[in-house]
């Protein structure tokens, strides 16, 4: 389904859904991590608003939604992280979503979430979410990716009990990389990673299940988007 001239409240949110009025579908999620989600969420849509909004005219771009991310094999999807971490999360995709908007001037977003649809106690509460941005220049795509770090950096701890810890030798690759663990109670709790190649920017974020290494995004996810300069969006 296509949806045309995309309105304010449209504009690209990084894949991440807000969740304030939800409840946690697992006593292993705690609600602050929820809060944090949300914090960052708000932030970073008004960032992209703004940025998307110097770019393009306004109210102009088309939605592609129900989009068939097992076309995409950069994507790390469900399947793939519940094999890799050997923990049971929902794999028939009714908890995973993708969709793409094309902007006016040749840019694009894809977004692939994945978030348990119902409540289940015999599957991991993990949310997780990949977003695949296109940019016209290397200028815009550095400038989106500096601001977004920053973003992200000054926004990402929302209680006591937080603090985030960053990596600056885990990823080796790429134009720029910024790497992070969230703690909880000093406990690994979720990552976030941002990625440019040449044009394109990958951003990662999840929470609710991390081991405590970087085996994750060292092993998996790294090695799958090291072309990250080739991605295209698929017909």
């Amino acid at each position: 389904m296509v949806i045309n001239n995309c309105g304010k409240s449209d504009k690209p949110k990084y894949g991440y859904k807000t969740k304030v009025d939800s409840k946690p579908k697992s006593s292993d999620i705690k609600p602050q991590l929820f809060i944090a989600e949300t914090v960052l969420i708000n932030l970073m849509t008004n960032f992209k608003t703004i940025f998307i909004a110097i770019l393009i005219t306004f109210n102009s771009c088309t939605i592609e939604r129900n989009v068939d991310f097992e076309k995409y094999e950069l994507l790390t999807t469900a399947k793939e992280v519940s094999e890799f971490y050997k923990i049971n999360l929902d794999t028939s995709g009714n908890s995973e979503t993708a969709f793409v908007k094309k902007w006016n001037d040749g840019s694009y977003d894809f977004t692939y979430t994945y978030d348990l649809a119902n409540s289940d106690n015999n599957k991991k509460p993990l949310y997780y979410s990949i977003d695949i941005s296109g940019r016209n220049s290397e200028k815009e795509a550095v400038g989106e990716f500096n601001s977004t770090k920053l973003l992200f950096k000054n926004s990402w701890i929302s209680g006591t009990n937080e603090n985030i810890v960053e990596y600056d030798s885990v990823v080796s690759s790429g134009d720029q990389n910024f790497y992070a663990v969230r703690n909880y109670k000093n406990q690994p709790n979720g990552v976030f990673l941002i990625y440019r190649k040449n044009k394109i920017i990958y951003s990662l974020i999840s929470s609710g299940y991390l081991k405590n290494d970087h085996s994750f995004i060292k092993d998996l996810i790294e090695p799958e988007i090291k072309h990250l300069d080739q991605f295209k969006l698929k017909n």
